[in-house]
């Protein structure tokens, strides 16, 4: 069971960092 929650929690990680990197691209943009 942990195992598997592990790796939700993983992906969920990974899936923020992307929304992470978008949202200051986004920033970026908006600041030029």
């Amino acid at each position: 069971i942990l195992t598997v929650f592990n790796s939700i929690i993983i992906r969920d990680k990974k899936k923020y960092k992307q929304e992470n990197k978008i949202w200051l691209v986004a920033q970026n943009v908006l600041e030029i």
